[in-house]
């Protein structure tokens, strides 16, 4: 099975999101058309911040990770506020254009947290910076296209809402003919998070 750590997203946000996405969908469609320019938009029901992306799994290597992740404890309030997009594009990973996060010290505290836990494990630790954001679609060609930066541009600054998470998800991502589908296998309280 395929796993990452994630905090899934409250239906206000997600309609929001949804909304902006449609928005963009139209905005966009022609220029990317002309340009042979395919982007994959992630479904609503998927939209979700990772925390940490585990990948392939056994199901001993399962229950060890579950027993990693009940140990996790928040340090304050985790929350997070979904303000403006981005768009970046490089040679290898083709282009990704998502909403931002400005998120809480305490986010960032919990996602190294899960690193280090699973990292007992041998799961390989992360080499970059957590970047807290929410993917709304993604392009295997690497330039950045006029019309998405403009995309972009208008949406500057635009509040999407706020969340405060009081638990986390660990999810299986499954390959299926119309993309991924997501499912919850289990969730995490975070105690400290209602209380900070």
């Amino acid at each position: 099975m395929r796993l990452f750590v994630a905090l899934e997203m409250p239906e206000a946000v997600r309609e929001n999101l949804a909304a902006a996405q449609q928005q963009l969908q139209k905005k966009v469609q022609k220029d990317l058309q002309a340009a042979g320019v395919e982007l994959r938009w992630v479904r609503p029901d998927n939209f979700h911040l990772t925390l940490k992306f585990i990948g392939q799994a056994s199901t001993a290597e399962l229950a060890a990770i579950m027993e990693e992740l009940q140990g996790v404890r928040a340090e304050g309030a985790v929350k997070a506020t979904i303000r403006g997009l981005g768009y970046a594009s490089n040679a290898k990973r083709g282009g990704v254009l998502w909403a931002t996060m400005e998120a809480s010290t305490f986010l960032k505290m919990l996602a190294a947290q899960i690193d280090r836990r699973l990292a007992r494990l041998g799961i390989s630790a992360e080499e970059r910076a957590f970047l807290p954001h929410l993917t709304l679609a993604r392009c295997k060609q690497n330039s950045v296209m006029p019309a998405i930066r403009a995309a972009v541009r208008e949406f500057e600054g635009h509040d999407f809402g706020s969340m405060l998470w009081e638990e986390f998800q660990l999810m299986e991502s499954r390959l299926g003919a119309g993309g991924s589908q997501y499912s919850t296998l289990a969730s995490f309280r975070l105690a400290k998070a209602a209380n900070a």
